[in-house]
């Protein structure tokens, strides 16, 4: 999902160490020199991939192998895949000041453990996908500076050695043609993450992690990529993670992974760059261009698209008949996924307000805003789904925000058809195949004091929340509460610990206390896609821990959600989707 990356304070391309930290890997022969830091010691710009550029650009990654009896240097981030790095938010802060260094060399990751780690330690391993939409994305952004985490991990006694990795974005990542396809050369961004998940299969034990408990996470389409590796080769082969974590996002949470949208935009970046032609022409111009005439012409396009107030994706995943074998909501539907896999997925209250104009002041907009967002629901369809919300639902929290009711209801459908009907899905057809599965609402921020700012106090809980408080880091340039350090310190715990026993609740004072998993036997035996109900985790707000969803119209929580999802999750609304 395209997501702004909100107040941005600094990206880290170097970080000074405190003193050298050397791992020795015996199995390999190899060592990595890197750096003690704040209770962490960290391993940057290890590379898992060879060069992607030249005739290696957009095709499969191919494994980086360092020569026998080589000492790695790893105290520095390495290059950042070719992207966008003047983006703004709200036209004043700028979003990705520090991705200055980005080359198409850019497969390679960063480890970073609980200082004094021994080898031996076995320690659970969590894996993120870092992300901006697709189109960009690293992991030395400052937002994602998993230092608190790991070290109040360590403190919570639940210590773990957490990875991320960079990898191949927007054209560069997702190109799509039938040229593409025919040589086995799309997605060539998830695949880069999945190289990354083999090499820590291979090397994390070198860094005291086990590779039998590793927990792939992300947010947005940090999410939709954990996802997209549950769901991986329709449930065959090696799934390469032991649980996952997907906020805001999930397999089937890119509209139109399913259709040309792709295809559309790769046509229109090559045109932009001068390649026209046969689709094999234009793949072998696409090739040779310098790496700058590349991403000049894939900025352009994002520009074109963010100025037609395009609220989707213009660069994500597609079908292409192996690693993502069909739709992923049929996938889920039909059992066709990694089981024994135990997941948490949830989303945050006011998921789907960065996404909506807050411009929308009538029925006709919310209309033209929906249909421009889901170009392929038919209109029985969108009237339909926008009769499930109805306005005077909307009218009292748009008084007390000074806001559109249409905008409070358009950015609800929104928060529903991507993040929070989704998230509900894959947890069940998981609990359905008998593994654990929890969900959670985000009803809190640590945003609120930037908002206001901007004069923005109404998007609420918006994407992107959930950030802060995973990586223990809720003061995000602009002071923080205490309220918001427990927040951040109990839900980076409950992650954690998670990650390590498969169960985020633990002791009420380090974690979020009080999760019970999502769905009964009863519940999860349902079949269709018909959910009779559910438990999730409130964190914050007023309704703030373990709660019912129902098919009660009264529930206090959630009204209605259970019954809007059974229209959203159905096939035929998943089918017109494209997800």
């Amino acid at each position: 999902m395209r997501s702004l990356l909100l107040l941005i304070t600094l990206w880290v391309g170097v970080v000074v160490g405190q003193s050298p930290v050397t791992v020795h890997d015996n199995a390999h022969n190899l060592s990595y020199v890197g750096f003690s830091f704040s209770g962490t010691e960290q391993f940057q710009g290890i590379n898992y991939g060879q060069d992607t550029s030249g005739s290696n650009r957009f095709k499969p990654p191919k494994a980086y192998t360092y020569p026998t009896g080589t000492t790695v240097p790893a105290t520095a981030a390495g290059a950042a895949c070719p992207q966008n790095t003047i983006s703004t938010f709200l036209g004043v802060i700028s979003e990705n000041p520090g991705i200055y260094n980005i080359s198409e060399d850019c497969l390679n990751l960063q480890v970073v453990r609980p200082a004094g780690t021994k080898q031996n330690a076995n320690l659970p391993v969590m894996v993120f996908f870092p992300t901006q939409g697709f189109a960009g994305g690293a992991y030395n952004i400052s937002l994602f500076n998993p230092t608190a985490l790991v070290a109040g991990a360590t403190a919570k006694k639940t210590p773990v050695v957490y990875v991320a990795m960079n990898y191949r974005v927007n054209a560069f990542g997702f190109s799509n043609n039938a040229a593409l396809r025919s040589e086995g050369s799309l997605n060539a961004g998830i695949l880069d993450q999945r190289l990354a998940l083999q090499w820590i299969q291979s090397n994390i034990a070198a860094f005291g992690g086990n590779p039998k408990n590793v927990t792939a996470f992300g947010e947005s389409d940090g999410a939709v990529s954990a996802g997209l590796h549950l769901t991986s080769n329709g449930g065959k082969g090696p799934a390469l993670f032991r649980r996952a974590i997907l906020q805001s996002g999930g397999p089937a949470g890119d509209p139109g992974l399913t259709g040309n949208t792709t295809v559309v935009t790769t046509t229109a970046v090559a045109q932009l760059a001068g390649c026209t032609g046969n689709d094999s022409s234009v793949l072998s111009c696409l090739r040779q261009l310098p790496t700058t005439s590349l991403l000049d012409a894939v900025i352009q396009y994002e520009n074109i698209t963010t100025t037609n107030g395009a609220s989707q994706d213009v660069f994500f995943p597609t079908v292409d008949g192996t690693y993502v074998p069909d739709a992923p909501s049929t996938l889920l539907r039909t059992g066709r996924f990694h089981k024994n896999i135990s997941i948490i997925a949830g989303w945050n209250e006011n998921d789907g307000s960065i996404f909506v104009p807050p411009t929308l002041s009538s029925s006709d907009a919310v209309q033209a805003y929906l249909h421009s967002s889901y170009p392929n629901l038919t209109s029985t369809t969108l009237s339909t789904l926008i009769s499930l919300y109805p306005l005077n639902g909307f009218t009292a929290a748009a008084q007390a925000l000074t806001i559109s009711p249409y905008f409070l209801q358009a950015s609800q459908i929104y928060r529903d058809v991507n993040f929070a009907c989704p998230a509900i899905d894959v947890a069940h057809h998981v609990a359905r195949f008998n593994s654990a599965t929890y969900l959670y609402n985000l009803n809190t921020s640590s945003l609120a004091s930037v908002l206001s700012l901007f004069n923005a106090s109404f998007e609420g809980v918006l994407h992107f929340s959930d950030i802060p408080f995973v990586f223990n880091q809720p003061n995000v340039g602009f002071g923080t509460t205490a309220a918001a350090n427990l927040t951040a310190s109990r839900m980076s715990g409950s992650w954690a610990r998670f990650a390590s026993t498969g169960n985020p609740s633990g002791n009420p004072g380090i974690t979020l206390a009080g999760w019970t998993q999502a769905f009964s036997k009863a519940q999860a035996a349902v079949t269709s896609q018909n959910v009779t109900g559910a438990t999730i985790r409130v964190i914050g707000g007023p309704h703030a821990g373990s709660a019912k969803l129902t098919l009660e119209p009264k529930d206090a929580v959630e009204p209605g959600l259970l019954q809007r999802c059974e229209f959203i999750n159905s096939v035929s609304f998943y089918r017109q989707l494209g997800t």
